[in-house]
Protein backbone atom coordinates (compact mmCIF):
# COMPACT_ATOMS: atom_id res chain seq x y z
CA UNK A 1 0.00 0.00 0.00
CA UNK A 2 0.75 3.33 -0.59
CA UNK A 3 1.56 5.68 2.31
CA UNK A 4 1.39 8.89 0.63
CA UNK A 5 0.36 11.82 2.33
CA UNK A 6 -2.88 13.59 1.33
CA UNK A 7 -3.30 17.71 0.94
CA UNK A 8 -7.34 17.54 0.74
CA UNK A 9 -9.58 17.74 3.24
CA UNK A 10 -9.65 14.45 4.76
CA UNK A 11 -13.06 12.34 4.73
CA UNK A 12 -15.73 11.42 5.30
CA UNK A 13 -17.77 14.42 3.65
CA UNK A 14 -21.27 14.75 3.88
CA UNK A 15 -23.62 16.78 1.16
CA UNK A 16 -26.80 18.45 2.12
CA UNK A 17 -29.16 21.40 1.18
CA UNK A 18 -28.69 24.52 4.22
CA UNK A 19 -31.14 26.47 4.95
CA UNK A 20 -30.25 29.33 2.45
CA UNK A 21 -31.07 26.22 -0.20
CA UNK A 22 -27.47 26.50 -1.16
CA UNK A 23 -26.01 23.04 -1.56
CA UNK A 24 -23.45 22.31 1.46
CA UNK A 25 -20.54 20.57 1.99
CA UNK A 26 -19.04 19.56 5.52
CA UNK A 27 -16.46 17.23 6.58
CA UNK A 28 -16.46 14.85 10.04
CA UNK A 29 -15.88 17.93 12.06
CA UNK A 30 -19.32 19.39 10.88
CA UNK A 31 -16.72 22.48 9.57
CA UNK A 32 -18.41 23.31 5.98
CA UNK A 33 -15.55 22.60 2.74
CA UNK A 34 -17.79 24.02 0.34
CA UNK A 35 -21.22 26.46 0.04
CA UNK A 36 -22.55 26.04 -3.46
CA UNK A 37 -25.51 28.37 -4.73
CA UNK A 38 -24.57 27.82 -8.78
CA UNK A 39 -24.13 30.18 -11.52
CA UNK A 40 -27.53 31.75 -11.82
CA UNK A 41 -29.29 33.90 -9.57
CA UNK A 42 -32.35 31.52 -8.72
CA UNK A 43 -32.08 29.44 -5.75
CA UNK A 44 -33.66 26.65 -7.11
CA UNK A 45 -32.04 23.06 -5.93
CA UNK A 46 -31.94 21.08 -9.65
CA UNK A 47 -31.66 17.20 -9.33
CA UNK A 48 -28.27 17.48 -11.51
CA UNK A 49 -26.74 19.75 -8.89
CA UNK A 50 -28.08 18.08 -5.81
CA UNK A 51 -26.33 14.88 -7.76
CA UNK A 52 -22.97 16.61 -8.40
CA UNK A 53 -22.62 17.20 -4.57
CA UNK A 54 -23.24 14.04 -3.57
CA UNK A 55 -20.49 12.76 -6.15
CA UNK A 56 -17.84 15.53 -4.96
CA UNK A 57 -18.80 14.50 -1.63
CA UNK A 58 -18.00 10.73 -1.98
CA UNK A 59 -14.54 11.85 -3.59
CA UNK A 60 -12.01 11.01 -0.83
CA UNK A 61 -13.52 8.25 -0.36
CA UNK A 62 -13.28 7.11 -4.07
CA UNK A 63 -9.72 7.96 -3.57
CA UNK A 64 -9.60 5.46 -0.78
CA UNK A 65 -11.41 2.94 -2.54
CA UNK A 66 -9.76 2.75 -6.08
CA UNK A 67 -6.26 3.07 -4.26
CA UNK A 68 -7.36 0.23 -2.18
CA UNK A 69 -8.03 -1.82 -5.07
CA UNK A 70 -5.14 -0.49 -6.79
CA UNK A 71 -2.75 -1.90 -4.10
CA UNK A 72 -4.63 -5.34 -4.18
CA UNK A 73 -4.47 -5.89 -7.57
CA UNK A 74 -0.70 -4.64 -7.19
CA UNK A 75 -0.42 -7.39 -4.47
CA UNK A 76 -1.62 -10.11 -6.89
CA UNK A 77 0.09 -9.40 -9.89
CA UNK A 78 3.69 -9.51 -8.16
CA UNK A 79 2.86 -13.06 -6.74
CA UNK A 80 2.98 -13.83 -10.38
CA UNK A 81 0.05 -16.12 -9.83
CA UNK A 82 -3.23 -16.88 -7.55
CA UNK A 83 -2.50 -18.93 -4.58
CA UNK A 84 -5.59 -20.27 -3.86
CA UNK A 85 -9.40 -18.92 -4.91
CA UNK A 86 -10.15 -18.06 -1.22
CA UNK A 87 -8.16 -15.50 -1.00
CA UNK A 88 -8.99 -13.91 -4.74
CA UNK A 89 -12.35 -14.37 -3.49
CA UNK A 90 -12.09 -12.93 -0.33
CA UNK A 91 -9.98 -10.00 -1.79
CA UNK A 92 -12.76 -9.22 -5.02
CA UNK A 93 -15.47 -9.30 -1.96
CA UNK A 94 -14.22 -7.18 0.06
CA UNK A 95 -13.40 -4.33 -2.66
CA UNK A 96 -16.96 -5.39 -3.83
CA UNK A 97 -18.13 -4.63 -0.45
CA UNK A 98 -16.11 -0.53 -0.09
CA UNK A 99 -16.88 0.06 -4.13
CA UNK A 100 -21.24 -0.65 -3.09
CA UNK A 101 -21.05 1.61 -0.05
CA UNK A 102 -18.41 4.61 -1.91
CA UNK A 103 -21.10 4.13 -5.07
CA UNK A 104 -24.28 4.74 -2.76
CA UNK A 105 -22.98 7.67 -1.54
CA UNK A 106 -21.71 9.14 -4.75
CA UNK A 107 -25.51 8.54 -6.30
CA UNK A 108 -26.89 10.16 -2.74
CA UNK A 109 -28.50 6.86 -1.43
CA UNK A 110 -26.35 7.19 1.87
Amino acid sequence: MTNKTISHTPGPWRAYISEHNTIEIEDKNQDIIISWAGFDSCHKIIPERKANAHLIAAAPEMLEALTECRDVLSKLAQTGKIKGMDELEKYALHGADVADAVISKAEGRS
